[in-house]
């Protein structure tokens, strides 16, 4: 089972930000880092 721990912060659906959780850093992603649309797709809701 795969568990990811991060949150992502934005104000606008084009300024998402990679923000992990203390000691849950498992992304290849510096904190603050624009999340790239082309690799990690918004999923709608």
């Amino acid at each position: 089972m795969l568990r990811l721990a991060f949150a992502v912060t934005f104000a606008d659906a084009e300024t998402a930000t990679y923000q992990p959780l203390p000691g849950h850093d498992c992304l290849p992603m510096r904190v603050g880092e624009p999340i790239d649309p082309e690799r990690y797709p918004r999923v709608g809701s």
